[in-house]
C-alpha cells in the first residue's frame, strides 16, 4: 500500500476483505474502496456503486460495499430414475 502510495494514487478499490486486519489503516492516504464480492457478474449490474464510493473517497478512508448475493441452492448430485415405482427408484448420479 506504501508502494500505491508513493507512486500517487489516491484509491485502491479490492475484494479482499482481510485487508484491514492484515496491513495497518493507520496514518494511510490511501482511500481504500473494499467489494463484498469478487464475482465479476455481480459486479457489472452495479457499476455506478463502485464508481460513486471512488469518486467520494477521502484520503484514509475506508468504504465496504456490500452486495446482496442469493444463496445458491445446493444439490446432491443425485437424482431418481423416472419410470420407476416407488421403492424401486434408485438415484443415479447426474
Amino acid at each position: 500500500m506504501r508502494i500505491s502510495e508513493l507512486a500517487g494514487f489516491q484509491v485502491m478499490v479490492t475484494c479482499d476483505q482481510n485487508l484491514k486486519y492484515q496491513q495497518n489503516l493507520k496514518n494511510r492516504e490511501l482511500a481504500l474502496v473494499v467489494l463484498g464480492t469478487n464475482k465479476l457478474s455481480i459486479l457489472k449490474e452495479q457499476p455506478e456503486r463502485i464508481v460513486s464510493a471512488v469518486d467520494g473517497a477521502a484520503a484514509g478512508s475506508y468504504q465496504f460495499i456490500e452486495y446482496r448475493i442469493a444463496a445458491e441452492k445446493k444439490t446432491s448430485g443425485l437424482r431418481p430414475i423416472k419410470g420407476l415405482p416407488g421403492k424401486d427408484r434408485r438415484l443415479r448420479a447426474v
